[in-house]
């Protein structure tokens, strides 16, 4: 596998369908950051190819590396911090994304950060302040400075009115605090319609958690708001997740035990926090129960369906605390050899892969039957083994979560050494040419086809969207793969993608899954929601 040609594929993706994503995804069109970044990469690749195609990969590579795989990274620690709600600490990140990604968006970001930050200290006329400069305007962040302005007032009223009277924009700025300001002023019914109307747009944002805490929480769910802030949202802050939990138990019923944490609560560091609970203390909340129509219910167990929904099929939020111990042994082990290989002499030498039992179809139709399972454990240089342990970190934990330890091992050796017995009986037919093959690709093609078994189950069981568009992407990522073996990386075998791919779909779709069982109702989990 030439580095050069695999970096050139890898950039030329990762960049264009970041980008395609953008343009057909309404709710990500605001992301300019990682569209400028993606348009910028494809201009380096072309002009690197234009000027030095012999190390073109080895330039947008480095470009890649520094302006999208590490953000990437970087990004996730931010998402981190703001749930955790750090924006003091979330703000120095930003500074380093900035720096990566030297790119128009950031300023208005930082702005919305630094406002909740002094929000959060109760230095309110600061923060005023900077949502004063930001007013102005029709973007995404001036709309986020005027909801902020109602929202630390605590003016629901104000909020709702300049929303519809504005004709502001359902998207990732408004829809949250536009559901809080509907549950905070008593409209049920409006707050559970909007949220149903805008599912797509907020599970594509990720705030589809984050405005569950508000339908639950004002509609007395409490098992639902639990469920949700000690799994998906766990990170968020204890005072938060306190706070939400007595407002469920207000609308719930529970009017003493709700006090007894909005209490607790005046003490908290967070100003508007305290603020919030202050205000809880002197309005009461409607209990629910008087206000919910069996329309509204039947709309209240659709949306527990869809964020469990969520939580099984989507890829954030599973395993919640747990490690997926298959994949990091796995790694550990690929690297492991990959070790003994460089110590041997060269890791990309012919003669060494072979004495260390890569697949050479002749020796196996002698008997060397090893030579089918030892190649999941062989790398011909470091760029594939990178590129393997890359996919595998992304894949493996999903796969591993949904299935089990046990499961995930039969998949990922059923679907490599069938890989490796499916190319040997092509050699043998004189399909496709002998040549030494080795890598854990095929392996890992598996877990990708395990993945396409659990959204096709989800899908076909509960006609989930959110399986089914990750069906999607699986399917277009098989589809992609195999056209790179067939006509641009010639070295990688089409046989051993495909079919690992296929095998592992097969062994999965005959497997339980553990994310894969149905609902449970707050009433008594082991009934039917529509019970």
């Amino acid at each position: 596998m030439e580095p050069n040609t695999v970096l050139i594929v890898l950039v030329a993706v990762s960049a264009g369908i970041t980008l395609l994503r953008i343009v057909i995804t309404p709710a990500l069109r605001t992301n300019l950051v990682w569209m400028y970044t993606s348009v910028t990469l494809l201009v380096i690749l072309t002009a690197a190819l234009l000027l030095a195609p012999n190390i073109a990969g080895y330039i947008a590579g480095a470009f890649w590396l520094l302006m999208y795989v590490i953000p990437a990274i970087v990004y996730r620690q931010l998402n981190r911090l703001v749930m955790q709600q750090r924006y003091d600490t979330a703000l120095s990140v930003i500074e380093v994304l900035r720096f990566l990604q030297p790119f128009p968006g950031w300023t208005e970001l930082i702005a919305a950060y630094r406002v909740m930050a002094l929000a959060q200290r109760g230095e309110y006329k600061q923060a005023s302040s900077i949502l004063s400069r930001q007013r102005q305007g029709t973007s995404g962040m001036a709309r986020l400075a005027k909801l902020q302005v109602y929202r630390m007032k605590g003016d629901w009223e104000g909020l709702l009115e300049w929303v519809y009277s504005e004709k502001v924009p359902a998207d990732a700025t408004s829809l949250p605090l536009t559901i809080r300001a509907l549950g905070e002023t008593g409209r049920l019914d409006q707050m559970l319609a909007l949220f149903e109307a805008n599912a797509a747009p907020l599970r594509q944002t990720r705030t589809l958690y984050q405005s569950a805490i508000f339908i639950f929480a004002f509609c007395g769910y409490q098992e639902s708001l639990e469920r949700i802030l000690n799994g998906p949202l766990r990170l968020l802050p204890s005072d938060y997740k306190a706070f939400w939990t007595a407002t469920a138990d207000c609308t719930a019923g529970n009017r003493p035990a709700a006090e007894t944490f909005f209490k607790s609560l005046l003490e908290t560091k967070d100003y508007t926090l305290r603020q919030a609970a202050r205000r809880r203390l002197t309005n009461e909340l409607p209990l629910a129960a008087d206000h919910l129509t069996p329309d509204m219910e039947q709309s209240l167990n659709r949306i527990e369906q869809l964020v469990a929904q969520e939580e099984r099929y989507g890829t954030q939020s599973l395993g919640r605390n747990k490690i997926p111990y298959f994949t990091y042994i796995m790694i550990a082990l690929n690297v492991a050899v990959f070790m003994v290989e460089t110590a041997s002499g060269d890791n990309t030498n012919v003669e060494m892969l072979y004495t260390m039992k890569a697949l050479w179809v002749p020796d196996v139709a002698h008997g060397d039957l090893i030579r089918l399972l030892a190649p999941l454990f062989l790398h011909d240089g470091w760029t594939h083994l990178l590129l393997n342990m890359l996919a595998l970190y992304v894949l493996g934990p999903y796969v591993e979560f949904a299935l089990g330890f046990l499961r995930t091992t039969i998949v990922y050796f059923g679907a490599g050494v069938g890989a490796s017995i499916l190319y040997f009986f092509l050699v043998q037919a004189g399909i496709v040419p002998n040549e030494l093959s080795l890598g854990a690709s095929g392996a890992i093609m598996g877990l990708l086809g395990a993945m396409g078994a659990i959204m096709y189950r989800g899908w076909r069981a509960e006609k989930t969207a959110v399986a089914r568009d990750r069906l999607i992407n699986v399917i277009v990522i098989v589809v992609l793969q195999v056209f790179l073996d067939a006509f641009v990386i010639q070295q990688s075998s089409l046989s051993a993608h495909l079919g690992g791919a296929i095998i592992g779909f097969a062994i999965a779709i005959l497997m339980p899954h553990t994310h894969g069982q149905p609902v449970a109702r707050r009433e008594a989990l082991t009934q039917s929601l529509q019970e």
